[in-house]
């Protein structure tokens, strides 16, 4: 980072946490709203594999990229990679067909129950030992697959229902625990962390040697779950189009990120991760909408790709830590997925635009996260 009148220097950033979701199976037209949007402020782009049908096999993951490029605009040329997903049935010769794979960045595992999976998900984390040694052993002649978890879990062992907001804590203290447990010379990150305790328990795993990160997403750095309810003119209402899983925590936990993203960003173990999850602004269909015709809703933010990093540059720069801004956006994810460094660089400045009220194509919505809101650092061509 490089920091001159002009504005901010960035070097080449960092996605690792991009849903393109399902439209190349069935043509909806998300993927081609959202990707070229993505593909100019990031040189490098992990495409999550929660897609339909789920991208399970290297196989998969190499096709669904090999797709993906199609829908990128001229002249744009970022690195794409998908993160095939960790399930029951993941064995280890899937683990090393993966390893071997250069489109394969890392493998993902939902805990079942609490996200947008199709039920492709972990149910019993100790059952999958071998599988995740797979993930690093010297079986092979091949790089390490690093493993990023969705760790919130719905129900606890007895069966019982865990409350919303205890959900992440709950998987940390017993699916984490685990996981280090049964794995221990593992590579793995939390994505899209809500919890204060996470962070400081992920401190303590680090202190006793164990490679843990957090990947912090920035709608996390904007929003707490008071946030969700709060109408026009300081009335009470519910922003649909802002629930997100994990859900928002407490203003506490919000400022503990924010101070996460800043020191664990310097210290190496916290990067970015956006978490832009497109759903389709389509009332009337029974499924497959943010807001169903019987009135579900369901979790995930279409956080467009500027906005996403210009939330993080405004935090950085008003806290006077810039020069820490190519560790959170690009060098601690690289370094934690075995990517390579950065070529390319970007100038960013401060220039305020408001971000738009819908995003359309052949008949297809999204309300952007922060819809009618302005956003303070942008891409300078």
């Amino acid at each position: 980072m490089s920091q001159t009148l002009q504005g901010i220097w960035l070097d080449g950033s960092v996605d690792p946490h991009f849903h393109g979701r399902n439209s190349i199976a069935e043509g909806d037209g998300r993927l081609e709203i959202i990707l070229p949007l993505a593909a100019v402020e990031h040189e490098s782009i992990v495409l999550i594999g929660n897609t339909n049908p789920p991208l399970l096999t290297a196989t998969e993951a190499s096709q669904y990229i090999s797709e993906a490029y199609r829908h990128l605009p001229g002249g744009v040329f970022p690195r794409l990679y998908a993160a095939p997903l960790l399930t029951d049935r993941t064995t280890p010769t899937m683990i090393y067909e993966m390893r071997q794979c250069r489109r394969v960045a890392f493998i993902k595992g939902f805990l079942s129950g609490v996200s947008n999976d199709g039920g492709h998900n972990v149910s019993n984390v100790r059952a999958l030992q071998a599988t995740l040694i797979a993930c690093h052993d010297n079986a092979i002649d091949a790089p390490p697959l690093p493993v990023h978890w969705h760790m919130e879990r719905k129900f606890d062992a007895h069966g019982s229902v865990i409350e919303m907001r205890e959900r992440e804590w709950y998987a940390i203290e017993n699916d984490l625990a685990l996981v280090l447990e049964i794995d221990p010379e593992g590579s793995h990150t939390v994505k899209h962390v809500s919890d204060a305790r996470t962070i400081d328990r992920l401190r303590c795993y680090r202190e006793k040697g164990f490679t843990v990160y957090a990947e912090i997403a920035s709608h996390y750095l904007v929003r707490c779950h008071e946030d969700l309810y709060e109408g026009q003119g300081g009335g009470t209402a519910f922003n649909a189009h802002d629930l997100c899983w994990p859900i928002y925590k407490s203003r506490a936990s919000q400022l503990a990120l924010t101070r996460a993203a800043l020191t664990g960003a310097a210290e190496g173990w916290a990067f970015f991760g956006s978490d832009c999850a497109c759903h389709k602004n389509d009332p009337t269909r029974e499924s497959d909408s943010k807001i169903t015709q019987r009135g579900v809703v369901c979790g995930g933010t279409a956080i467009l790709p500027a906005v996403s990093k210009s939330i993080v540059i405004d935090l950085f720069v008003r806290n006077g830590e810039a020069l820490s801004l190519d560790a959170f956006l690009s060098g601690n994810a690289r370094r934690a997925m075995g990517l390579p460094p950065a070529d390319t660089n970007a100038l960013y400045v401060r220039e305020e635009r408001t971000i738009p009220e819908s995003l359309n194509r052949k008949g297809v919505h999204i309300r952007p996260f922060m819809a009618g809101e302005t956003y303070h650092w942008v891409r300078k061509e």
